[in-house]
């Protein structure tokens, strides 16, 4: 599984291959890609938010 920042990483090179494709207009797969972009990030975030509650919970455990 990658890490946070190959993750990061990911959804950005999917926000900017997006953003590229606007340029010539090519809506449907601008769309596709920004839409992976965005699932991408939220995955990011989910796997982000999982692992400092986890790093939290361990920490009260060794007080």
């Amino acid at each position: 599984m990658p890490d946070a920042e190959e993750r990061l990483a990911l959804a950005t090179c999917a926000f900017v291959a997006g953003c590229i494709l606007l340029a010539p207009r090519e809506w449907v797969s601008a769309g596709i890609a920004l839409a992976l972009a965005a699932a991408l990030f939220a995955w990011h975030l989910r796997l982000r938010a999982r692992a400092s509650s986890a790093g939290r919970a361990g920490e009260r455990g060794r007080s």
